[in-house]
Parts: structure tokens; sequence; C-alpha cells
């Protein structure tokens, strides 16, 4: 049985997505190599985008908005807004959900 999974990667020496396939050997270090990983959540935005690990997302919530980074926790899928509070992803509605940068891309415009 094959399993795929859906990723993108972040090469932080040239700071751009790296499209490349890559095959990942179980203990890889990208980091090492200057590359991160980012995963696929499985959900997707308002606009039918795909929302991986490190995107910067707006959010409503009890007819808030809040802008958050998506992380893994423990438990699965979260929304992180102050580093330590986290929203799971079960508490949202996808058509109130905006990706509207990542933390790669980020950083380079703040350079």
């Amino acid at each position: 049985m094959n399993l795929f999974f859906k990723y993108r990667i972040w090469d932080e020496k040239y700071n751009c997505w790296d499209e490349a396939p890559i095959t990942c050997y179980p203990y890889e270090d990208f980091k090492k190599q200057g590359r991160m990983v980012q995963w696929f959540t499985g959900l997707k935005d308002k606009c039918g985008t795909d929302i991986y690990q490190g995107d910067i997302i707006r959010y409503k919530r009890n007819n808030n908005i809040f802008t958050a980074e998506v992380v893994w926790k423990d438990f699965g899928w979260c929304l992180t807004e102050t580093g330590e509070e986290s929203v799971p992803f079960c508490y949202l509605v996808p058509e109130e959900i905006e990706i509207i940068d990542n933390i790669f891309q980020r950083k380079k415009k703040k350079k």
C-alpha cells in the first residue's frame, strides 16, 4: 500500500518554495538542509485554497475577527494566536477562514 501526503517545502537558503519532488526517509532532518516541510491539513479556506501548516489565516469566531498561525498540537491541527493559546480547527467554519500569508513569506517581507 502506498500512502501519499500532500506537503510543500520552503527553501530558507533561496527564500522560495521548492517545487522539486522529494523522497522522505524516516528521521531525515530537512532543517539541517535549510528546507522546511509544511504538511497539508486536509482543509481548505473559503476560496478553496489548501491550508498548510505555517499558514497565517484570518477567521471569524463569536462575531470577532482573529489572525492566527496554523500549527500541529498534540491532538491535531489548531490555530495559535499568542503562541500558547490555541483553537482547534473543529471549532471553525471553513467558509469563515481565509489564508492571508504564511510564516516564511511573512519573514521574507520583513527583511
